[in-house]
């Protein structure tokens, strides 16, 4: 597992293997990455994540973990 924080600090580099993912959650990626933990992704989750969220343009939240399968389903309504 590599986990490296970007030239600019503000981006994370992140090599995991096919059924784990790196986890953290954070106000900052120095942060989440300093404190980041590896874990097995379950059956429904096949990929890994990265949520981001700024304002102002400064990143203020980090997330990475495993991500869901996600199902769409049609569903017919009679009314």
């Amino acid at each position: 597992r590599s986990i490296s924080i970007g030239p600019d600090t503000e981006t994370a580099i992140v090599t995991e293997t096919d059924s784990s993912c790196t986890t953290c959650i954070s106000d900052n990626y120095a942060h989440c990455i300093g404190n980041a933990t590896l874990v097995d992704c379950k059956v429904n989750e096949e990929s890994c994540q990265l949520i981001e969220r700024r304002r102002g343009g400064v990143v203020n939240f980090v997330e990475m973990g495993c991500k869901d399968r996600v199902y769409r389903f049609l569903v017919a309504v009679q009314f």
